[in-house]
């Protein structure tokens, strides 16, 4: 008798084209993190950016995306996707090639804009593709916890490649990014001839925004599961910037290294924990994944609101228990927007759903404010108390669902 199946058996077994879209998926976060932690150093050092202006760019790069995301889904379920995510990888390689090649501040900024708008359009329409691949529901599960885990690991390895074109003053990592972004048009090539085919072989018309506009407002669920996702990624994006300035604020010694320490505890359980649990967490239930994440969550951000005298080692619990609470909810919300999506209307759906992205990029400023008016520790711990609804909210929607996952 076999052995149960690992989680790269499993891999292997999944289509070809499902494993493509995820070698794609990962692809593009190595080529982003390859050079966008240190775009803040290229933009203030080279070329003499105040700080304040370089956080409005990024900033303002990452809002175009995530409100930009929903027309850009709509536009690859309307018009021909498999002839625009072409387009729009080209576009993204030629404006790090772009960074790359010319050492002007105004080719960077145009090409960060370039990127972002590109990236409206890229984001929900490969992880639309990725669940047009799959047929079971176990599958599809497997599928996404598998992509959110490889991202992950391609996330963590773009920085330390990128680091050492910088410690070197080399603009060859942008043309690396670029190259990577060329990669992808091959890469997708043939899934996307086979989508083109489909597409000319399909009577019905293309929907137009009435059409995905009823669907959304009729889909309780999403809105709800929307809704829900904007409120824990703003609890879950407390532990990332808004916790150094509780550490600053606590007057944490040595923060550059606890910071260093941390964001390595949060790689460490990703890589680690959710391949050890990826098995189990693809037969767990919505409710269930949603009760025990926020449990979790809220472990974490209550030790962080008792941890007043900055323990490193305290800290580091913390982020384990956020971590896990991460990969137990994040990519279960996913498969849910795969699940209630029209077919012909994924990559709208998914641009919407990344709309509470403006949970975390609301969190610094949010939590700077109530870090400032009310202290750390009463912040802290009503933050890890709005966990405890979000996951009894989740429960009892997943019984009006019928409990499925």
């Amino acid at each position: 008798m076999s052995g149960p199946v690992g989680p790269w058996q499993r891999f292997w077994a999944l289509p070809v084209a499902a494993r493509k879209i995820i070698l794609a998926a990962a692809l593009s976060k190595f080529a982003a993190y390859l050079v966008w932690p240190f775009l803040a150093v290229i933009l203030t050092q080279r070329f003499g950016f105040e700080i304040a202006t370089v956080g409005l760019i990024l900033s303002a790069a990452l809002l175009v995306t995530i409100l930009g995301a929903p027309v850009g889904g709509y536009i690859a379920d309307r018009y021909r996707r498999d002839r625009l995510l072409p387009v729009a990888l080209a576009i993204v390689a030629a404006a790090y090639a772009v960074m790359g090649t010319f050492d002007v501040a105004l080719a960077y900024i145009s090409s960060i804009i370039m990127i972002s708008i590109a990236n409206c359009l890229i984001e929900p329409t490969l992880r639309a593709l990725l669940g047009e691949q799959v047929t079971s529901a176990e599958e599809r599960a497997f599928a996404f916890h598998l992509r959110y885990y490889i991202v992950n690991l391609a996330v963590s390895a773009g920085p330390l490649a990128g680091v050492v074109f910088i410690q070197r003053q080399s603009d060859l990592g942008f043309l690396l990014a670029g190259a990577c972004y060329v990669l992808l048009v091959i890469l997708l090539h043939d899934i996307l001839r086979k989508a083109r085919a489909a597409r000319d072989a399909r009577t019905s018309p293309s929907v137009d925004v009435g059409q995905v506009l009823r669907a959304l407002a009729t889909s309780r669920m999403f809105l709800i599961v929307l809704a829900l996702n904007l409120a824990l990624v703003f609890c879950y994006a407390q532990s990332e910037d808004t916790l150094v300035f509780q550490m600053i604020a606590i007057r944490m010694q040595e923060i550059e290294w606890s910071i260093a320490i941390l964001m390595l505890t949060n790689t460490c359980t990703v890589l680690g924990l959710h391949l050890i649990a990826m098995e189990w967490l693809t037969k767990l239930q919505m409710g269930a994944a949603f009760v025990i994440g926020c449990l979790f969550m809220a472990a974490g951000l209550l030790i962080i609101a008792l941890n007043g005298h900055g323990n490193l080692a305290v800290m580091m619990v913390a982020m384990v228990l956020v971590t896990i609470a991460e990969f137990v909810v994040m990519p279960m919300i996913t498969v849910l927007v795969d699940e209630m999506a029209p077919p012909d209307m994924r990559s709208s759906f998914f641009g919407v759903a990344m709309l509470p992205g403006l949970g975390a990029a609301a969190a610094p400023f949010l939590g700077a404010l109530g870090i400032t008016a009310m202290g750390g520790m009463m912040f802290y711990a009503m933050i890890a108390a709005l966990c405890l609804p979000i996951g009894l909210a989740g429960f009892a929607l997943s019984r009006g669902r019928g409990g499925t996952s």
